[in-house]
């Protein structure tokens, strides 16, 4: 009896030395975890969440998706640093990456940000959002309203029949053939009356900062 006794006392301070133990790691685990050195940035959490948020949304659409196999290319943008040319960017994987032109490029491979246009041998140069010469078909919100996207410093929405009553906040798709389908662009804010009555524009607000981006995702399939 004596030494059963003792055993049990044994087991309970094991037990409480380990729960001690815990109490003490558990909390400088969590402190570790948050020092600048071990976590990413609030920026970058961030561009993942709405990048894993447009995924889910365009797996979840009722729309088409596009079949093909898919491979995505990580690559870094060089920086333009001090002109901060926001219009073209040059990322460092080109052909040796098996990249070719009009390959969409993306924020976590479900944010469209832009289009290769020109590919050298570990180089590439991509046309992005905020250039004016570039345009793509898109659809908006639940009902898939057609209209086309202007690029620019604010890209902007055009051709959109007024009757389908478009509405502030609803997110903007790619629709071109040159791109997968249902590839989060943004959100509609700021419509006002079209150059003809029929039609209103709207601006999009794309989810994300320029400043924010120093890695992209380039899509490859087989067949868009």
């Amino acid at each position: 009896m004596v030494f059963t006794g003792l055993r049990q006392v044994v087991r309970t301070k094991t037990t409480m030395s380990n729960q001690l133990e815990d109490a003490v790691r558990i909390p400088f685990a969590y402190i570790g975890s948050i020092l600048p050195g071990n976590k990413k940035t609030v920026s970058e959490m961030r561009l993942e969440n709405d990048a894993l948020r447009a995924e889910l949304e365009r797996l979840s659409s009722k729309s088409e998706v596009v079949e093909g196999t898919t491979s995505n290319v990580r690559a870094k943008i060089f920086s333009s640093y001090p002109f901060n040319n926001q219009s073209l960017v040059i990322i460092n994987a080109g052909k040796n990456k098996n990249l070719t032109t009009q390959l969409p490029v993306t924020v976590g491979g479900s944010l469209l940000f832009g289009q290769i246009i020109d590919v050298a041998d570990a180089r590439s140069i991509v046309r992005t959002l905020f250039d004016t010469e570039w345009e793509l078909p898109v659809v908006i919100g639940e009902k898939k309203v057609n209209a086309l996207l202007k690029g620019g410093r604010i890209p902007t929405l055009t051709l959109i029949v007024k009757e389908e009553g478009v509405k502030n906040g609803e997110k903007v798709y790619s629709a071109g053939q040159s791109v997968p389908y249902g590839l989060t662009i943004g959100t509609v804010v700021n419509i006002k009356e079209g150059e003809e009555n029929a039609f209103v524009q709207a601006e999009v607000e794309v989810p994300f900062s320029w400043n924010e981006i120093n890695e992209v995702v380039i899509v490859k399939k087989n067949e868009f």
